[in-house]
């Protein structure tokens, strides 16, 4: 089934352990110029599965092994039947193609802390900006907090020689599988929260597939971070109001750059981070496409 995924099917899901496949719509594009570019992938396309058996509300549910499962919250719990707590998120499915050109290109694929507006309001700073280091430490119920789904990435020319690196950053992100087929690489990122679980323990966040060069574990730097999804409360709620219209309303190939400040609503989102770039068409640029 892996190879199917080669050749042009995407996996959706792994859930229950089975392996789920479809074709992805046209993509992004993100494209570095002269060399030595920085590209970001960044990646916010919706609140991914649960992963973990969890409790429902109430009931003392025990796992298979006798273990303690985590609890939904009876007072705001997830959706049943979708595994997730916003029902209606629409996954950005396009693929998302990364070309480096010449030089010592960084591949960064990042993505971002979201969670239950109640429990993010919890963590509002005086000025409206979010403590999103305080929203990961929500872990009582099953999916107080999350990392969004990184989707479907593809990267064309990644070369050793040249001194190109690979990264994925954001809160809890680790390797699931790497698998080479046909002298591509499959990666599987998951979120890992370590022996005594969490919120979002072991979610399924995206996959990655390397064009042409069969990498290792230890081509691949997975950094840690606490950036959240939007800087301050408002851009928050408008975030979660507007999920699906953001999501459907960037046309297939739309290079977006990343702008410092959230006077007003931004689309795309205004990220917590605030890092900035240009559009590409000079050398060294930092090149970056939402979701």
């Amino acid at each position: 089934m892996l190879k199917k995924f080669m050749a042009g099917a995407v996996v959706l899901s792994l859930t229950g352990g089975a392996i789920a496949f479809q074709v992805p719509p046209a993509g992004k594009l993100i494209r570095g110029t002269r060399g030595a570019d920085t590209l970001y992938a960044h990646a916010i396309s919706g609140e991914p599965e649960i992963a973990q058996d969890y409790e429902a509300a109430g009931t003392g549910a025990t796992g298979p092994n006798g273990e303690t499962l985590r609890a939904d919250d009876p007072n705001d719990p997830v959706q049943a039947a979708t595994r997730t707590y916003f029902a209606g998120q629409t996954y950005d499915d396009h693929l998302k193609t990364m070309i480096g050109g010449q030089g010592a290109d960084k591949f960064i694929i990042k993505t971002y802390i979201s969670g239950k507006p109640a429990i993010v309001a919890r963590h509002v700073n005086a000025d409206g900006t979010i403590n999103w280091g305080g929203v990961a430490g929500e872990n009582q119920n099953v999916h107080d907090h999350w990392t969004e789904f990184i989707g479907y990435v593809q990267i064309n020319d990644f070369s050793r020689q040249q001194g190109d690196t690979l990264q994925v950053r954001g809160h809890t992100v680790a390797l699931r599988s790497l698998e080479v087929i046909a002298g591509d690489t499959l990666i599987v990122v998951q979120s890992q929260q370590g022996n005594g679980g969490g919120a979002h323990d072991e979610d399924i966040l995206g996959f990655i597939v390397v064009k042409g060069v069969a990498l290792t574990a230890a081509d691949i730097q997975f950094v840690g971070t606490n950036d959240g999804i939007a800087k301050t409360w408002t851009d928050f709620q408008n975030l979660v109001a507007y999920y699906d219209l953001l999501a459907d309303s960037l046309p297939a190939g739309e290079l977006i750059v990343r702008r410092r400040g959230n006077s007003v609503p931004m689309f795309p989102y205004p990220f917590a981070d605030q890092t900035t770039g240009h559009a590409c068409g000079c050398g060294n640029a930092v090149c970056n496409t939402t979701p």
